[in-house]
């Protein structure tokens, strides 16, 4: 659930969020969990950030 959640606001904020934004978003909508695992889902699912300089 938590994951699929992830995949879902990463995907929306075009790739850009990364665990701290993504958490504070997922805290705003009222999921409740802390920034770690938000990061190993992450990490699990392959997930990085885009950053063009």
């Amino acid at each position: 659930m938590l994951s699929a959640r992830i995949a879902e606001v990463f995907a929306d904020s075009d790739v850009t969020c990364g665990y701290r934004r993504l958490h504070a978003g997922l805290a705003a909508h009222g999921v409740v969990c802390g920034p770690e695992p938000v990061r190993q889902i992450m990490r699990e699912q392959a997930s990085s950030t885009c950053v063009s300089r």
